[in-house]
């Protein structure tokens, strides 16, 4: 008993969190593979702005 209540709150916090990193991944992983074209100009007219911010 003491080590099924033990794991349900790591089950209940890591499950979500699992899915919500990997949901994350694979939404990066498709978006920077999809159209590489478009990616690499933002982060090109970015990185100015950026280094002139600081």
């Amino acid at each position: 008993m003491p080590s099924n209540r033990s794991l349900n709150p790591l089950d209940f916090l890591g499950m979500p969190a699992f899915i919500a990193l990997a949901l994350v991944i694979l939404w990066s992983y498709l978006h920077a593979h999809e159209r590489p074209q478009a990616a690499q100009p933002f982060k090109a007219t970015r990185l100015p702005q950026l280094v002139g911010q600081l």
